[in-house]
């Protein structure tokens, strides 16, 4: 969502939250996370991050070791998990199988205390929100649905009582690729016709890119970067991200020069390539450069300042696309990917090219420790 830096007043608040379950190892580390009213964040990771953790506490089945997270404010420490009018959706689905579809979506609401003729309209209400609108469907079995209507019946579920709050943890990991695309864009279009708050945990980075406003990438308990996912692709921080979000070619560096965000680099072989550093590097330090396989242009025009001769190594034809791997500045593993157009002529292995790029389009980053 546009204007976060504007909004003053978090939903949802972390403050120097540290987990750790014997004392010694931390899983969540000193985490300072806003989370605003209304917005689709997802928190993504490899397994072991902190990601899961960290929904945990503020669901309410975990307690921070120490920290603060608060809720429009207010300290959620002594807030049960029943009362925090959270919505939960979980990879399994966790309904019940001796209940109908119907009796499992308005189970919150019968222990709450609604009547069953209210929560019967408030449930057939939320199945038509994620178009199951079979006059039938209440009134089923969990097992008789496919893996894709178990899911919309859970997120029924927690829709049903109109939660200030929904909590994602790896809710599409069950499903095949086909539908776990579809239910990435109807959940996404779910939650801006709601506007209701969204956290995702995945560890899928095509699905946090595609759904969330916000992307909070982790790494051992701690948050390397977060930001739209325009600009976690674009603009990565720190060669973790790089890596971990899209595909990326690093050439390992040594700094140069920096003049402003510019930064010069002699890679490897002693080549010289330039881009743009989001922290100021000082000559003689190693770094790193990245550059998207999309960004790469064979036969560059002179508005590209790093231009290489490369020897094609291998050659991948995928329809839409031809993807290289080339021999370029000593390095044999870098890819390019480049569009398939009718009727010209194709790549040969051991073929002799130019390549490059701008230097806006690669970035140099620090070499982590």
């Amino acid at each position: 969502m546009p204007g976060y830096d504007n909004v003053k007043d978090p939903l949802i608040k972390f403050h120097k939250v540290n987990k750790t379950y014997d004392g010694k190892t931390f899983v969540v580390i000193d985490l300072c996370l806003e989370i605003y009213r209304g917005e689709f964040l997802a928190l993504l990771g490899a397994s072991g991050s902190g990601k899961s953790t960290i929904l945990g506490m503020l669901a309410g089945f975990e307690h921070p070791s120490s920290g603060s997270i608060t809720l429009g404010g207010k300290s959620l420490e002594d807030t049960p998990t029943h009362k925090r009018k959270f919505g939960m959706v979980f990879q399994n689905y966790s309904l019940f199988p001796h209940m109908s579809v119907m009796e499992n979506i308005i189970f919150p609401l019968r222990m709450q205390g609604m009547s069953r003729a209210d929560a019967y309209k408030l449930g057939q209400s939320a199945l038509e929100l994620v178009d199951l609108r079979d006059p039938g469907m209440g009134k089923r079995r969990p097992d008789q649905l496919s893996g894709g209507q178990q899911q919309r019946i859970a997120l029924a579920r927690a829709l049903v009582f109109e939660p200030l709050v929904i909590l994602f943890d790896e809710p599409l990991g069950a499903l095949d690729k086909r539908l776990r695309e579809q239910m990435q864009l109807e959940l996404r279009q779910l939650h801006k016709r709601l506007g209701v708050t969204m956290i995702f945990v995945t560890h899928d980075q095509s699905e946090a890119l595609t759904m969330a406003d916000r992307v909070a990438v982790f790494d051992k308990g701690r948050i390397q970067q977060i930001a739209s996912p325009m600009q976690l692709y674009d603009e990565p921080e720190t060669a973790f991200v790089a890596s971990f979000v899209g595909e990326n070619n690093k050439f390992e560096a040594k700094v140069v020069r920096s003049q402003g965000e510019i930064c010069e680099v002699a890679l490897c072989d002693g080549t010289k390539a330039e881009g743009v550093s989001p922290s100021r590097l000082l000559p003689g330090a190693g770094a790193v450069l990245v550059v998207r396989p999309e960004r790469i242009v064979v036969s560059p025009t002179d508005d590209c300042s790093n231009r290489y001769e490369a020897r094609i190594k291998e050659v991948i034809e995928l329809g839409d696309q031809t993807r290289l791997r080339l021999d370029i500045a000593g390095d044999n593993e870098v890819l390019v990917k480049v569009p398939r157009i009718s009727g010209e002529p194709g790549y040969q292995i051991g073929q002799e090219l130019v390549v490059g790029w701008k230097a806006k389009d690669c970035r140099i980053l620090g070499m982590e420790q």
